[in-house]
C-alpha cells in the first residue's frame, strides 16, 4: 500500500488563505446551526449486485485462467456440478456456502498429498466456476466447476469424499453433485460447442456473444454478487508472466479450431476452399 506523501500546505496557519478575503480575521464569523444527527435509513451493508450474465471481463478472466492451468500442467480434466438446495439462504449466506465449498475440496486436496506423501506441486487445487440458477424463478442455484486431479486413483477417491459430502448434514451439504471426467481432446479443442468450458461460460453476456460467436446463450436467473471464482494461483501477476508465451500460443490453437466453428456455423466457405 503506497504511504501518503505530506505536500507543503497551499493554506496560511490555521488551514486559512491569506489572499482570500474571506479568511481575514476582520470578516465576521458565521455560525452554522447543527442540526440533531438522525441515523440513516437502510445504513449498514451494501445489497449484492444481481447479474443475469457473466460479464464479459469475467469471461475473459475465466478463458484466461483455463489456458494458465492447462500451460502449468494442470488441464482441467474433472468437471463437477453441484446442486446443494440453498434456496432457503439469503444471498450473503450462498457465497459464504460457495465459499467454504472451495475451502472444503482445497483441504481434501492437500490431505491426499500428505496422504500419499506428495510434494505440493503434485496436486494443486486449480478451480474455475460459475452460478447459475433457474431463469424463470431464480432458485435452485447451482455452481459449475472445473479442477485438476492427478490420476484415476485420486478421482475414484474424489467421488468418494464428494458422495460422504452428499450425505453429510452440516452447512457444507450438498445433494446432488455430478462428476465427469473431462477427455484430452475437450481440454483445450475449442470447436466443440458443448465442452466443459462453454458449458460452464453459457450464461454469456450479449456483449460476450458479440465477440465471441461460437458461444450459445443459455438464459439464467439473477445471481447475487459475483457469479464467477477462479482461484488466485491461476491470477497471480508471476504466474501469469511466467505463461504469458505459452497461453499465447495456447490462444491461437484454439481461434484456429474456432475459426472453423464459425465458418461452419455461417455456412461460408474456408479460407483454403
Amino acid at each position: 500500500m503506497l504511504e501518503p506523501t505530506s505536500t507543503p500546505s497551499l493554506l496560511g496557519k490555521g488551514g486559512a488563505d491569506p489572499t482570500d478575503q474571506w479568511s481575514q480575521s476582520s470578516q465576521p464569523k458565521r455560525t452554522r446551526r447543527r442540526r440533531p444527527s438522525t441515523p440513516r435509513k437502510g445504513k449498514g451493508k451494501a445489497k449484492l449486485k444481481k447479474l443475469k450474465t457473466i460479464p464479459f471481463a469475467d469471461h475473459e478472466d475465466i478463458e484466461t485462467a483455463y489456458l494458465v492451468a492447462h500451460a502449468l500442467g494442470y488441464p482441467f480434466n474433472v468437471a463437477l456440478d453441484f446442486n446443494p438446495g440453498i434456496d432457503h439462504l439469503d444471498d450473503a449466506a450462498r457465497v459464504r456456502f460457495w465459499a467454504d465449498l472451495v475451502v472444503n475440496i482445497r483441504s481434501y486436496v492437500a490431505s491426499r498429498r500428505d496422504a500419499r506423501g506428495k510434494p505440493p506441486s503434485w496436486w494443486q487445487l486449480v478451480l474455475i466456476g460459475a452460478r447459475e440458477s433457474q431463469r424463470h424463478n431464480h432458485l435452485r442455484e447451482h455452481f459449475h466447476t472445473l479442477i485438476h486431479v492427478p490420476d484415476n486413483q485420486e478421482l475414484r477417491h474424489l467421488r468418494k469424499h464428494l458422495n460422504a459430502m452428499a450425505r453429510k448434514d452440516d452447512r457444507i451439504w450438498c445433494r446432488d453433485i455430478v462428476v465427469r471426467k473431462v477427455d484430452e481432446e475437450e481440454q483445450i479443442d475449442g470447436e466443440r460447442i458443448g465442452s466443459a468450458l462453454n458449458y460452464l461460460l453459457k450464461a454469456a453476456s450479449k456483449e460476450t456473444i458479440g465477440k465471441h460467436p461460437w458461444m450459445i446463450y443459455n438464459r439464467s436467473g439473477f445471481i447475487a454478487g459475483k457469479r464467477t471464482r477462479i482461484t488466485t494461483n491461476l491470477t497471480d501477476p508471476k504466474v501469469v508472466a511466467a505463461t504469458e508465451e505459452q497461453v499465447s500460443m495456447l490462444r491461437r490453437l484454439r481461434e484456429e479450431k474456432r475459426s472453423i466453428l464459425i465458418a461452419r456455423i455461417l455456412r461460408s466457405p474456408l479460407p483454403w476452399e
